[in-house]
């Protein structure tokens, strides 16, 4: 699906993923996200698509994509954990300087 990248506070760079629903094995329902290789670094927004693919059904932001190829996950699966659930975009901001400083404990310069 297609993505791009977000300028976020102070000219931070913000990876923008969609995730498409897609029917798999006995018709289980999963995201399917493709990550851009060389984005994998940055920040990442997830934005899941309803089941009709039409609108977003919710947004998750994360420190960094840990796959790099595509790669399918159910409604609830545990790799969600890693994100911060964005109950609506008011908070993005927020989130995105959350996920930056979750980045910087974990890797320090």
């Amino acid at each position: 699906m297609a993505q791009s990248i977000a300028p976020a506070e102070r000219g931070l760079m913000v990876s923008v993923l969609v995730g498409r629903l897609v029917a798999t094995w006995r018709q289980t329902m999963r995201w399917r996200i493709d990550p851009v290789r060389k984005e994998c670094g940055l920040v990442t927004t997830l934005a899941g698509l309803n089941v009709d693919n039409h609108s977003f059904l919710d947004f998750n932001v994360f420190p960094n994509m840990d796959r790099r190829k595509r790669f399918d996950i159910t409604l609830a699966h545990e790799w969600l954990n890693r994100g911060q659930p964005l109950p609506d975009l008011s908070v993005f901001r927020e989130a995105v300087a959350q996920a930056c400083s979750t980045r910087r404990s974990r890797h320090p310069e």
